[in-house]
C-alpha cells in the first residue's frame, strides 16, 4: 500500500549564506548583568559559510518534470511541475523579499514561456563574476551560469508574486515499498496548445518586477514540451497497447515461409544469400528448430555446428550459430573474465595432475580449485541477457515491433493512438549456446564447460517488449502482476521508444500494469468551456471555482493568481493548496495469455 503526504515546507538547519558565531562571557551579580571590557576583548569570533546550491544544480538534482521533455500531447489545464530530490532546496534560501518577509517564499520558481514568447527571451551563458554579487564559499567566480533574459512586460506577467510564491512550492512523501521525499516547484500558467518552455529560475536578489525594465534570471534546468488539441495522454497511450498485443514475430511474408516466421524468425542478408535469425526472445513456447539441434546435449566447440539448414527453402538458419560467436565475442570483450576463467581451467587441469601423481599422494598441496564468483556471476547475467547488445535481443523493430494504431470510442468521441505490446519466452538454447561460446576460452574439457554452463542456468523466463511513446515517459512505472502480487523484474531500453521487460517465471497467465509513479501526480484544472476551473475536493460535485488569473501588463493571459486560488478553495498552505489542485495519477493493467 502506497500513501501520499503533501508537507508545506521543509527547512534546513540553515539556510544559505554567510554566519558568524560570537563567544564571550557575563557575569552576573546581586541579580544584575554585568558585562566586563577585558572579557568581552577577550572573546572569540568564528565567520563561515553554509553552502547551497545557487547557480547551478548537482546531477540528479532533478527527480522528474512534467510534462515529461520532448513529449507531444493534451496538456490542456496542467500546471507544470518539477520534482527535487532535495527537499529541503527551495527554502535553503530567499527570493527578494521586504524585511521580515515570509520564510516560507521559495527562492525557486516555474516560468513557462509559449511559442511566440520563446521567440522573444533571450538565453545566454556567463560567468558567476559577472553577475554583479559576491561570492560564495566554493563558488568559483569563472563557473559558467545559464542566463535567460526576459522582455520588461513579460517579466512582469510570467514571474510569479511574492504573495503567490509560498503556494508554488510543497513537499511529497511517499510511504510504501519506495519511501521517498521530494520538493515540488509548481509553475503559475497553464500550458496552451503548441509550443512551451519550462524553465527552472532562481529568484534571489530579484526586485518585483514592475514591467518598466526588462530582467534576467539564473537558469537552473529547462525543457520543452508540446501540448496538442487532442493528442494523445499517458491514459489514451496506455490503451494504444492494450488494443495491440501479440506474440513477438513478423506477421506478413510468403505462405512458404509462414510456417517459420511464426516463430519469430526474420531473413537477414549473409552475403550474397539470405539467413533466417531469431534472437532469444521466442514467440513461441517450444520452438521446432530445437528439435535439430543434435549437439546441444554435448559443448559445441564451433559455431557452424549450430548451424541449421531448411532443404525446402534452401536456407540456413543461423539462430543458435550467432548465439556461441557472441557469447564467445561478449567473454573476450570482458578481459578481466576470460583471464580470470582462463587461469581458473588452468588450476582444474594442476590440480587435476596432482591427484595422478603418486596414486594421489601429494593431491592435497592442491586442493580443487572452486569457480571464481566473478566467473558465476557473469554466466548468470548471460542467461539473463543483461549483456547482449540490443540488435542480437531485436534485430528488426519495425518488422516484429510494428508500431499499430489503435482506434476506439469514449462517450462517442473517438480516440486513437499507437502503441503496441509484443510477448515472448526467453529461449532457453539460445542463452545455453551463448554460454558454450563463452565457456569456450581457454582449455577444458566437455564436462567442466558442461558443468559451468549447467550451473549457471536460471530457468525459465518470459516478457514482453513495449513500443510505444509511454517509454519516454521519465516516471513510468511498469510491474508484472501474479494474481496482484508484483513479480521482479529485469528492465532494459533497446531504443528511444522500446523497452524490455523480463521476468523468470513459468507461468502462462500475467498481468502487465502500466503506471505512472507516485510522483507522477500532477496538477491541473478542469476544462469549464472556454475557461479554466477547480472543483473543491471538500465540495464534490459542485460547479467548477473559475481560476483567477492576474491582470496581464503584455496580452498574455494564463498566469494564476495563487495565493487568490487557495483562498478559495480553503487552503492556508502548500500543502492544502497541493492537495486541491492535484490530478490523479492513471493506471491501466492489461492481462496477457503468454502463449496465446
Amino acid at each position: 500500500m502506497t500513501s501520499v503526504r503533501f508537507v508545506a515546507s521543509a527547512h534546513a538547519g540553515l539556510e544559505a549564506g554567510v554566519y558568524t558565531v560570537r563567544v564571550g562571557q557575563r557575569l552576573q551579580a546581586d541579580g544584575l548583568d554585568a558585562q566586563f571590557g577585558h572579557l568581552v576583548a577577550n572573546s572569540a569570533q568564528l565567520t563561515f559559510d553554509a553552502a547551497g546550491p545557487r547557480t547551478e544544480l548537482a546531477a540528479g538534482a532533478v527527480v522528474a518534470r512534467y510534462p515529461v521533455p520532448a513529449s507531444r500531447a493534451d496538456q490542456a489545464g496542467t500546471l507544470a511541475h518539477v520534482l527535487l530530490a532535495d527537499p529541503t532546496l527551495p527554502w535553503r534560501r530567499r527570493p527578494w523579499h521586504p524585511a521580515g518577509g515570509d520564510p516560507a517564499a521559495p527562492w525557486l520558481a516555474l516560468i513557462l514561456l509559449t511559442g511566440p514568447e520563446i521567440d522573444m527571451a533571450g538565453r545566454r551563458t556567463v560567468k558567476v563574476s559577472d553577475l554583479g554579487r559576491a561570492t560564495e564559499e566554493g563558488e568559483r567566480p569563472d563557473a559558467l551560469v545559464q542566463l535567460l533574459s526576459l522582455p520588461a512586460t513579460l517579466a512582469a506577467d510570467v514571474i510569479p508574486h511574492l504573495l503567490d510564491l509560498p503556494f508554488l512550492a510543497h513537499v511529497r512523501e511517499v510511504d510504501g515499498p519506495e519511501p521517498s521525499s521530494h520538493a515540488v516547484i509548481v509553475c503559475n500558467r497553464v500550458a496552451p496548445p503548441g509550443r512551451n518552455q519550462v524553465h527552472l529560475v532562481s529568484l534571489e536578489g530579484l526586485a518585483t518586477p514592475d514591467g518598466t525594465s526588462p530582467v534576467q534570471l539564473v537558469t537552473l534546468d529547462h525543457w520543452e514540451f508540446e501540448s496538442t488539441e487532442d493528442g494523445p495522454g499517458f491514459r489514451d497511450l496506455a490503451l494504444a497497447v492494450a488494443h495491440n498485443c501479440g506474440p513477438l514475430r513478423q506477421d506478413t511474408g510468403s505462405a512458404a515461409a509462414r510456417e517459420h516466421l511464426r516463430r519469430g524468425v526474420i531473413a537477414v542478408r549473409d552475403g550474397a544469400s539470405l539467413s533466417w535469425y531469431r534472437g532469444p526472445l521466442c514467440p513461441v513456447v517450444n520452438d521446432p528448430a530445437r528439435e535439430n539441434l543434435s549437439t546441444i546435449g554435448t559443448p559445441p566447440v564451433r559455431a557452424d555446428e549450430l548451424l541449421l539448414w531448411d532443404e525446402n527453402l534452401k536456407m540456413a538458419d543461423a539462430t543458435y550459430a550467432v548465439a556461441w560467436d557472441l557469447g564467445r565475442a561478449l567473454i573476450l570483450n570482458d578481459g578481466h573474465v576470460a583471464l580470470t576463467l582462463a587461469e581458473w581451467w588452468r588450476a582444474k587441469r594442476h590440480q587435476a595432475r596432482s591427484h595422478g601423481q603418486l596414486q594421489g599422494l601429494v593431491g592435497h598441496r592442491n586442493p580443487d580449485p572452486s569457480q571464481p564468483a566473478e566467473v558465476q556471476a557473469w554466466f548468470q547475467s548471460l542467461h539473463e541477457l543483461r549483456p547482449v547488445p540490443a540488435r542480437y535481443l531485436l534485430a528488426d523493430p519495425e518488422r516484429l515491433v510494428p508500431l499499430t494504431e489503435a482506434r476506439w470510442q469514449v462517450d462517442g468521441v473517438e480516440r486513437h493512438a499507437s502503441g503496441r505490446i509484443a510477448f515472448f519466452a526467453v529461449d532457453g538454447h539460445w542463452t545455453v549456446s551463448m554460454a558454450y561460446g563463452a565457456a569456450s576460452v581457454g582449455r577444458a574439457s566437455d564436462a567442466e564447460r558442461q558443468s559451468l554452463v549447467n550451473q549457471s542456468e536460471i530457468g525459465p523466463m518470459r516478457g514482453f517488449i513495449l513500443r510505444s511513446e509511454l517509454v519516454r515517459w521519465d516516471d513510468l512505472r511498469i510491474r508484472i502482476l501474479d494474481r496482484d502480487n508484483p513479480l521482479d523484474t529485469i528492465e532494459r531500453s533497446l531504443g528511444a521508444d522500446l523497452r524490455l521487460v523480463l521476468v523468470k517465471t513459468r507461468l502462462r497467465h500475467l498481468t502487465v500494469e502500466l503506471s505512472r509513479a507516485p510522483h507522477g501526480l500532477h496538477f491541473g484544472f478542469e476544462e469549464t468551456g472556454a475557461s479554466l476551473g477547480k472543483i473543491p475536493r471538500d465540495r464534490p460535485g459542485s460547479p467548477p471555482l473559475g481560476a483567477p488569473l492576474r491582470p496581464s501588463i503584455g496580452t498574455r493571459p494564463g498566469t494564476i493568481a495563487a495565493a487568490i486560488l487557495a483562498s478559495l478553495l480553503g487552503a492556508n498552505d502548500s500543502a492544502a493548496f497541493a492537495y486541491q489542485m492535484v490530478v490523479g495519477s492513471p493506471s491501466l493493467r492489461i492481462d496477457l495469455d503468454l502463449e496465446g
